[in-house]
């Protein structure tokens, strides 16, 4: 895990070695805001540490969305209220025991009996700083915090530069949504520098525009029922990430999405560093016959995230998307 530091005024962020996750601690008036703490026992651990030398009390934590790897805590955050949106507190609720269930698999000493314990934002915003902007693409209520006076985006699992968009297979419209979130993310970066992903590097400068532009590219190519050309593709360590299945039809391109659910079965792609645990989880091509049959072969037989042998996916790949919230 890297050290925590400063991005923007009152800003920090630390990198966790689990697929580059972002703890963001956030300072305000009467103390420290996080959001999205993670990942393992140790890192958070070394987290808290790091809060102590601020010398500043939490005073509440913020999950962007409900995927287990957001929803995490450590007692030495403190007994404070921790938020979500209010879809993403109750899909969170739902789901709190599949979602313990996943991090025990997939991370070592997480306090498993916090995970998930969260209560829906108010509508002001509360003691969560800044704008709140909400959509429906990744996860339901996802939402990035923008921080407008110190000119930094905290954006979620959105304007990442290693990973994907990743459509949340619960959902239909996905690629309307991702277009929809692009557009207000694209509004909000016209006033900061700064842009903090959930999973991978701090973009600033002219890297904030290619960063939407990235991502934009990208559901334009599945929009047309293509296969997006795209460096995070296969990106570092091995990280192969497939786009989801697209079929063709009389009312044009879609994504498959959850009305097509378990009509695709899903591939774990291992990562190539012990370091980098099981994240690529994808679909496994637009149909078959395609490249992503030929995928099936190369990978693992059981899924590294929910340890079935294959597990059903009716999309590309999502955190939590399963078995933490309903049996496919």
């Amino acid at each position: 895990m890297g050290e925590l530091r400063q991005v923007a005024d009152g800003v920090r962020v630390r990198q966790s070695d689990w697929v580059w996750s972002n703890s963001i601690v956030v300072r305000v008036e009467d103390g420290l805001v996080l959001i999205d703490p993670g990942i393992d026992g140790s890192e958070l651990s070394r987290l808290a540490d790091d809060v102590d030398q601020l010398g500043l009390p939490v005073i509440c934590g913020f999950a962007t969305h409900p995927h287990w790897d957001h929803l995490l805590w450590h007692p030495r955050f403190g007994d404070v209220p921790r938020y979500a949106t209010p879809a993403a507190a109750h899909l969170a609720t739902l789901a709190r025991e599949r979602a313990r269930a996943m991090a025990a698999e997939s991370a070592s000493g997480i306090p498993l009996d916090l995970i998930a314990q969260v209560t829906p934002l108010m509508a002001d915003g509360g003691r969560v700083p800044g704008e709140l902007i909400e959509h429906q693409a990744h996860a339901v209520g996802h939402a990035a915090v923008l921080l407008a006076d110190r000119g930094v985006l905290l954006a979620g699992d959105m304007l990442s530069d290693v990973l994907i968009p990743l459509l949340d297979v619960r959902q239909n419209g996905q690629l309307e949504a991702y277009e929809a979130a692009l557009d207000r993310l694209g509004e909000a970066a016209q006033h900061v520098d700064v842009v903090v992903p959930g999973h991978g590097a701090v973009a600033e400068g002219a890297e904030v525009a290619a960063r939407l532009a990235a991502d934009r590219a990208y559901i334009d190519a599945l929009r047309r029922g293509e296969e997006p050309v795209d460096a995070r593709l296969g990106a570092a360590c091995g990280l192969a990430l497939r786009p989801p299945p697209v079929e063709r039809g009389a009312g044009g391109p879609r994504a498959v999405g959850a009305g097509d659910r378990g009509r695709v079965r899903c591939g774990a792609v291992r990562p190539c560093a012990a370091r980098r645990t099981a994240y690529a989880h994808a679909a496994n091509g637009r149909r078959q016959g395609h490249a992503g049959s030929r995928r099936r072969a190369e990978v693992a037989a059981r899924c590294p995230i929910c340890l079935r042998a294959p597990c059903v996916l009716a999309a590309a790949v999502t955190f939590g998307r399963h078995p933490a919230y309903e049996r496919t």
